[in-house]
């Protein structure tokens, strides 16, 4: 039989009387749950769910451990209590149960039935109690797995381990290791957790940062066993980068390019370019600077400002800042109006190695 234990201002908490740890438990719920309720709120921008669907009634009854609710918005809460069950861990159920309330109040993406919303609601409770992390961690099973973007895309399901730990794992990220605050991160809400990195500025392709992330320092070939999901921040350094080449232009040839391959895991910031050519007199040179970022094929093309010397010749000189994915080359490219007689010009750039076995790209 069912027993109501007590109530505060948002929750009924009852148990079922056959459980003998059933009061310790309800009461610990009833210890908590106004202040994580609360807290909660305060993440996801002070919304409560709607007044007709409160209070919460909490139904403490025997099983395998877990908790669920018939729907995202139902405040109808079942724990089930196996023998392990204890009075640290049934609030934090509990947590997991109201946020998914909570998310789909809000209604902007995080959705309780799918992976992004399962993972909301499995990281939240640890933010309330870090202590807690390892109870909620799926995060290994999606490294080692095939690692499926599940960042670019939603799993519209919340029983895979595999595409829950993946997006488990990113939210993390994009608290720990871009530092975004969690209200930031929830107000941020899409119907993918790529739409919401974009929202909170995060520049490139966000999963594949990532995922290379991880690949560095969790090597696809190695079998991971997380202790939970916050391996983050993963420290790495940045390192000073400078490259030159040549461009030598035959008679005939109005344009020529060079390449500065960038090393994998390794996200180029391009901080000042230079260049210099020497043509016939009469003739303009221009030069220019192509980069691949966010996945693209094609190479963007950045032109520079170049000064002509009456003498025959350009020169340009110039601070930017320009991004190159890891793994890509930067082309350098000389072109001048005229294809008569032999050009020779030199390119430079400098900047910055971002080590993506360390701190991530963010523009937040």
């Amino acid at each position: 039989m069912m027993v109501v234990r007590g109530s505060t201002a948002h929750f009924v908490v009852s148990y079922d009387d056959t459980l003998g740890s059933g009061i310790a438990l309800a009461d610990a719920v009833l210890a908590n749950c106004e202040k994580d309720l609360a807290a909660l709120s305060a993440l996801f921008g002070g919304i409560m769910p709607a007044a007709a669907s409160l209070p919460f009634h909490i139904n403490l009854v025997p099983g395998g451990g877990g908790a669920s609710h018939p729907g995202c918005l139902a405040t109808t809460i079942t724990c089930f209590i196996s023998a392990s069950s204890d009075t640290l861990g049934v609030p934090a159920l509990v947590d997991a149960e109201v946020a998914e309330v909570l998310m789909n109040t809000q209604a902007k993406g995080f959705d309780c039935g799918a992976s992004n919303g399962e993972a909301l609601s499995r990281v939240l409770p640890t933010v309330l109690y870090p202590n807690l992390r390892n109870r909620f961690s799926t995060g290994s099973f999606w490294l080692n797995s095939p690692r499926a973007d599940w960042v670019s895309n939603t799993d519209p399901t919340d029983t895979n381990a595999v595409s829950t730990g993946c997006a488990s794992l990113f939210l993390n990220y994009l608290a720990y290791q871009l530092n975004f605050s969690w209200p930031a991160i929830i107000k941020a809400a899409a119907p993918t957790l790529a739409l919401t990195a974009a929202n909170l500025g995060v520049v490139g392709v966000a999963f594949n940062d990532f995922a290379a992330l991880l690949a560095c320092h969790f090597p696809r070939s190695v079998t991971v066993h997380l202790p939970d999901d916050v391996p983050f921040p993963l420290l790495g350094a940045d390192q000073p980068f400078q490259a030159s080449v040549q461009i030598n232009l035959a008679a005939g040839a109005e344009g020529g390019n060079a390449f500065v391959q960038i090393p994998t895991y390794k996200r180029l910031i391009i901080e000042y370019v230079s260049g210099n050519a020497v043509v016939p007199a009469g003739q303009t040179a221009q030069f220019a600077v192509f980069t691949s970022l966010a996945g693209a094929t094609t190479g963007t093309e950045h032109l520079l400002l170049a000064q002509q010397r009456p003498s025959g010749g350009a020169r340009a000189g110039q601070v930017v800042r320009l991004y190159a994915d890891p793994g890509t080359q930067v082309m350098l490219r000389v072109d001048r109006d005229s294809p008569s007689g032999s050009v020779v010009a030199r390119m430079s750039l400098s900047g910055r190695l971002v080590d993506l076995c360390g701190v991530g790209m963010s523009s937040g």
